[in-house]
């Protein structure tokens, strides 16, 4: 559920980006102010349980590096086609086994190391493009480093879920985000304010967008307490699939809204990387 909701907002993002702003600092701004309304609608429904101060910094540093993450993401999205940049952060499956192995005991099976270099393999095979050929360009870096971030940010949220229930910990991971937020507010806050006026549909889309972020990443924090994190966050790298069907269906009924290749050949080779993935997907769960 996670992976589908998240395509969605991927789709609208792109858009966003590419029709509405110019920068990425409107729509962290617009996802800063979701991450307090869920926050407080928390504590208000449901109220924090009590945590360790440890627990607490752990919560606060993973909603960090998701902001971190979620910038990589946006820097990525506006140069590079939204396809490619949700396949290319899905390389967080890699840095979260190798992490989880670490710090939270998850080892795995030779089987399960080939899934990981599926994932890797799959990844790679996406950034291709015929007149370039394999190069490492300036998204690609930006989603291998949004990945890193990523999986930083599911390690300290995994960490709190074992000492806590997944509200506060929600919460928690959610100021985090706010608070790091808090000095492009102060710079950037008239900005804000005038795109919320005089563009107050778009400004209203652009929080209902965020809002279902956050409902996909409670999904996904439900998911990591109920289980390893490993297996949820290689689940969670169906998102691609979600993508790909959703940026066919408007390339065939919308071609205007956003422009990205979709020829066979091209279609093909997203799919071929895909299925890469997805097997590494398979292997590694």
């Amino acid at each position: 559920m996670a992976a589908f909701i998240w395509a969605g907002t991927n789709i609208l993002d792109k858009y966003i980006l590419s029709k509405w702003v110019k920068t990425p600092t409107l729509v962290l701004m617009g996802f800063g102010l979701a991450c307090l309304i869920a926050a407080a609608g928390i504590y208000v429904f449901k109220g924090f349980a009590p945590m360790d101060w440890k627990v607490v910094v752990a919560s606060l540093l993973s909603g960090i590096f998701y902001l971190l993450a979620e910038l990589m993401y946006y820097k990525a999205a506006q140069v590079e086609e939204i396809s490619r940049v949700i396949s290319l952060i899905y390389l967080d499956g890699l840095f979260t086994a190798i992490l989880s192995a670490i710090f939270l005991g998850e080892i795995f099976s030779p089987l399960k190391y080939l899934g990981v270099v599926l994932l890797v393999a799959g990844a790679i095979a996406i950034s291709y493009k015929k007149s370039t050929g394999f190069k490492f360009t300036k998204a690609i870096w930006l989603c291998i480093l949004g990945a890193v971030l990523y999986s930083f940010c599911s390690q300290f949220a995994k960490f709190s879920l074992n000492h806590s229930d997944y509200w506060t910990v929600f919460a928690y991971i959610r100021l985090g985000t706010f608070i790091a937020l808090l000095p492009v507010y102060y710079s950037n806050f008239k900005t804000l304010k005038i795109f919320a006026t005089q563009e107050t549909k778009r400004f209203g889309i652009l929080i209902l967008n965020n809002a279902a972020v956050l409902v996909g990443a409670l999904f996904f924090v439900i998911a990591a307490s109920l289980g390893y994190l490993t297996l949820a966050n290689a689940l969670a790298a169906t998102q691609p699939f979600f993508v790909l069907i959703m940026i066919v269906s408007l390339s065939l009924f919308y071609p205007h809204v956003l422009k990205e290749e979709s020829n066979k050949v091209i279609v093909a080779q997203k799919v071929f990387a895909m299925v890469l993935m997805f097997i590494g997907v398979l292997l590694v769960t």
